[in-house]
């Protein structure tokens, strides 16, 4: 991709909510979907891809607003023993840090472990991924749900929705969520 002076892989991709995202640790352990629609490329491929240095970059877009950037100069994913850990450092964009920077402790994602709707890693009592129907580093729940159900239009605000809280409406579904690595 030629975003941002280009050399990006995509990992993730949605805009129409064609593909289910509410799936167990195995397809997000190894991927799902198609990269002429919808996907995940799979946790233990995004882990490979970021045992060197590495930045992330996500585009988003509401249905009624702009696209706008998140990107991370530090990011990795830790391996499987980890529960594919997330690492994410240095924001800079215009669609606000829904990963890493919150007043809220309970919502941040950095250094969070995936979970899936069999496989609960959060520190909630109940189970995010089973709550907002989709895999993500949840924590406590969430302030960014990009693998969450696609809610589509008209603008749902609502937290079970594909939600970057930063972006406008803390809980508005998004149109769009494309998420890229690129190595340094």
């Amino acid at each position: 991709m030629t975003t941002d002076g280009g050399g990006w892989t995509v990992f993730h991709k949605r805009f129409s909510g064609i593909k289910n995202f509410y799936r167990p640790w195995e397809a997000y352990k190894s991927g799902f979907g198609d990269v002429s629609t919808e996907y995940w490329l799979g946790n233990k491929w995004i882990h490979e891809m970021t045992l060197k240095s590495s930045e992330l970059y996500i585009k988003v877009k509401g249905f009624d607003g702009p696209v706008k950037f998140a990107k991370y100069s530090s990011f990795s994913v830790g391996n499987e023993s980890t529960d594919f850990m997330l690492f994410v450092a240095n924001y800079s964009g215009t669609a606000g840090d829904s990963l890493s920077g919150d007043t809220d402790q309970n919502v941040v994602h950095a250094y969070q472990r995936f979970s899936t709707k069999d496989m609960d890693n959060d520190q909630s009592t109940a189970s995010c991924a089973q709550k907002y129907k989709g895999g993500w580093w949840y924590k406590s729940c969430h302030m960014s749900n990009l693998n969450g159900e696609y809610c589509g239009y008209p603008i749902v605000v609502d937290d079970y929705c594909n939600s970057w809280s930063k972006y406008g409406n803390r809980n508005e579904g998004l149109e769009e969520s494309t998420m890229m690595i690129r190595r340094h």
